[in-house]
């Protein structure tokens, strides 16, 4: 006689019946559904469109220091030209003092001022020229709203390339 495992179950070796249909129907079956499935979606970040680059280099960054300046207001532009032949596009820098504010109003008008960058480029490819241009910022610049923050970077831009008069009162 074969002693049973008290660990063993007894259980049933038969099936249980059908039960009710389930209430969905597979998606091969349901004529509202398209039989083709979308790639899926790609991972990452998707490609910037390459119009703007940030700074990267010194010599670069020194190069636009050394440059024509316009200022207007809380903000001034300044610029240097790529040489002739020159393929980079325009590069942006911002300079933002402490005395702006803490942390979070400077790159909250950092951010500001790249979205301005940006529908500046968007509205006028050739606003935002090539070369190294430094957006510098003063007391007053986290104030505006960004309708005149917008049309003071759009000036100073077109002033500083074209080198137009900087008015009154202007350097």
């Amino acid at each position: 006689m074969v002693e049973e495992d008290p660990r063993e179950a007894h259980l049933s070796a038969e099936q249980a019946p059908p039960g009710p249909p389930s209430r969905l129907p597979p998606s091969d079956v349901d004529a509202g559904r398209s039989s083709h499935h979308p790639p899926p979606t790609p991972e990452g970040t998707p490609a910037a469109v390459g119009l703007i680059w940030g700074v990267r280099r010194r010599q670069e960054l020194r190069s636009a220091t050394r440059g024509r300046r316009v200022r207007r207001g809380p903000l001034s532009v300044r610029f240097a030209a790529d040489p002739a032949g020159s393929v980079t596009p325009a590069r942006v820098a911002y300079a933002i003092p402490r005395r702006v504010g803490s942390a979070p109003v400077r790159n909250r008008l950092r951010r500001r001022l790249r979205e301005v960058i940006r529908e500046v480029a968007r509205e006028d490819p050739g606003a935002v020229p090539p070369g190294v241009s430094l957006v510098q910022v003063r007391e007053g610049a986290e104030r505006l709203p960004f309708a005149d923050l917008r049309s003071e970077v759009r000036d100073l831009l077109r002033r500083v390339v074209t080198g137009g008069d900087p008015g009154p009162g202007q350097d």
